[in-house]
């Protein structure tokens, strides 16, 4: 195996064991496809949205990709009024 094949298995690794820990570590009190509603969280939640925003604005740097790609999907507030 070659070094650039073992730095890209490396690399692959990373990111799914980094996307596991956020999914069932920090994001663990969210059920799938819920959407984050940000008048109702703790402050631990909090804590761990902006460690999860952090971690993808790291790994993913453009941001429209990164926005495809996100764990985190926030309720969007009515602006009818």
């Amino acid at each position: 195996m070659t070094k650039q094949r073992i730095y890209e298995a490396n690399i692959k690794r990373s990111v799914a064991e980094m996307y596991h820990h956020m999914e069932n570590n920090l994001l663990g009190w969210l059920n799938d496809g819920d959407e984050v509603d940000e008048d109702n969280l703790t402050d631990e939640q909090i804590d761990s949205v902006f460690a999860v925003q952090a971690i993808e604005e790291e790994w993913v740097l453009d941001p429209d990709l990164r926005q495809e790609m996100t764990l985190l999907t926030f309720i969007e507030e009515d602006t009818d009024d």
